[in-house]
Parts: C-alpha cells; structure tokens; sequence
C-alpha cells in the first residue's frame, strides 16, 4: 500500500471524504481532488483488471452489449460537431459498444483496454484493434489519432498526469480529447452514492483540479457540457432495493422451484429472462433521460454532477 499526496498540490490531507472497503478518500484542502491513500500498488491494480476482478468484471460489460446505445449515440453527436471522420482511439472500451457505433458512422477505430476478455473480445468479435495493456504502456504511434475518447476511466488512472500526457503524443496536432468524468459535490449529496468502487476508482476530480490536469498534460479547453447527477443517483437509490430483490431471486432460483411442477418450466423461464431485459431496457432509457435531459436543466455547482469535455492538444510552435 502506498501512502500519496494530491498529484497536483503535492501537499498531504487529513480530510476523509468517504471511506469504502477498507480505504480511505482525502480531498485535497487546495484544488478538491478526492483521491485514495493509502493505494494499492501499481502491481495489485494490474491484476485487478488482468484477473478480471475489478468491480464491473467482462461478463458485466458482456450482459450490456444489447441494450440502447444512447450514451454512446450522445457522445457521438457532439464529437461530429468537431470531427465528422477520422481515426478514433477509445480508452477503457468495456464491451466496444460505443467503438461499434463510431465505426458505423465512419471513423476508423481502435481501443487499448487491460482486461484481456475484453480485449480479445473486441478484437475477435467486432473485429476492431484493441492493445491489451493501460495507456502510458500503449505502443501506437504519435500522432496517430484524430479523437481519443473515454468515458468513466479517469478515475481508474493510477497516474493521471503521466496518461493524459501520452494521450497528449498519441493526437494528431489538430486532434481532440473528449471525455467524461463525474464529481462528488457537495458531502450532503454523499448518502445518493450506492458505492464509490474503491480501489477501482483511485481520483475524484473537482472542476478546479480537472483543468490541472488538462493544462499540466497540454490541453486546452474548448468546450464542457455539464449535467447533475443527482436525478440520476435518486432515482438508483429509489429503484435499489427493486433490482436487488429481483438479483437474489434469480441467484437462489425462486422463481424457478415455484414453477418446477409446471410442464412448460423451460419456456416460462425464457419468458422471465426476456421480461428481465425489458426491464434493464427501461432502466437504461430513464437513467439516460435523468442524466442528459433532467440533468442538464438542473444542474448546479454543489451537485454532483457529470462533465463532458472537449480539449484540444496544445502544439509547442517554438
């Protein structure tokens, strides 16, 4: 275990934000970065994801490959505003859902992903390049893509800056980076949180430390949309009890000892999986609508909120 100071103010914290399976978050009293310390070694995280044993495992990015694309049709819309074609590097593809959708609306794509399932299956499966490895140990060319893209994996950063600066060699001098990145807020948001998944998420950034991290690796801004999270995290709190009852249900076969005397078990048991889909469906389809719609509308600097961002790589014309 490591014991770290704020990556940018390089100054300890007494602060504990929030404390999670055994570690603790300290936010930085200077620019609000919530971060673990101490962390597990850089090793143990490699693991973690090689060995398939981070909080959202492959089977969990798998069992969402058919459910509505509409966070990655949302993100596309705004990165055609910039770029309408091109070569595409996402970064933490999970299943490959949003690279598919990218790839059908003509960029050239390819991923770098740690978790070798995962990897292996968008290489075998969508047929898209992907390197098995974090991105500070990815060997693609500089200047090799027009967009990097990532959604939710800022926080999995073991070195943030030390990222962003190879995202930084990897664009082409007129590149983008858009990602998205949520924040905590204020601490009486706190209790909407279901869990922080430590120690798989190490950072937490703030709007202020955010922009650190971007200016330290050679970004600029260009534009940020913003939406609350907190319609979203009430409604997940809500529904919570729901989806774990009908989990427990599942897993100790209730449902199916209740229908062992019924000669059409298997077909009424398909039926129930198919009912469970459409559910998960809805469920996709008012969490987009909480975050991107209400969350847009209603969003404020105290909340927890999300941010999407898109930078450009600043060239050193000297």
């Amino acid at each position: 275990m490591d014991n770290i100071n704020c990556i940018f103010c390089n100054i300890p914290s007494d602060i504990i934000s929030v404390e999670e399976n055994g570690y603790q978050a300290k936010e930085c009293p200077k620019c609000g970065l919530v971060y673990i310390s101490p962390r597990p070694e850089r090793i143990a995280l490699k693991e973690l994801y090689q060995h398939d044993r981070a909080h959202v495992s492959a089977r969990g990015h798998f069992s969402d490959i058919k459910m509505p694309r509409l966070h990655e049709l949302h993100h596309l819309k705004i990165i055609k505003k910039f770029k309408s074609s091109g070569a595409l590097l996402e970064i933490g593809p999970g299943a490959g859902t949003f690279l598919e959708e990218a790839k059908k609306k003509g960029f050239n794509v390819f991923a770098v992903e740690p978790n070798p399932l995962q990897a292996k299956y968008i290489e075998n499966k969508l047929n898209i390049t992907c390197q098995i490895s974090d991105i500070c140990n990815a060997s693609f060319c500089e200047n090799t893509f027009d967009i990097i893209y990532h959604r939710d994996v800022t926080s999995h950063f073991y070195d943030p800056i030390a990222s962003f600066k190879k995202m930084h060699s990897l664009l082409k001098d007129d590149g983008i980076l858009v990602f998205e990145t949520g924040f905590y807020g204020s601490p009486k948001y706190m209790p909407l949180f279901l869990n922080h998944q430590f120690p798989d998420h190490l950072f937490t950034f703030s709007e202020k430390s955010i922009r650190n991290l971007l200016d330290k690796a050679g970004f600029s801004e260009t534009v940020s949309y913003v939406y609350s999270s907190v319609p979203m995290l009430f409604f997940k709190k809500l529904i919570h009890p729901i989806i774990d009852s009908v989990k427990k249900n599942k897993t100790r076969g209730g449902t199916s000892s209740k229908l062992k005397k019924i000669v059409y078990k298997e077909s009424v048991n398909q039926e129930y999986s198919k009912f469970l889909i459409i559910l998960k469906r809805w469920y996709f389809r008012i969490c987009h609508f909480l975050m991107y719609h209400v969350g847009y509308l209603s969003k404020k600097s105290d909340r927890p909120r999300k941010i999407l961002l898109v930078a450009r790589k600043m060239v050193n014309t000297k």
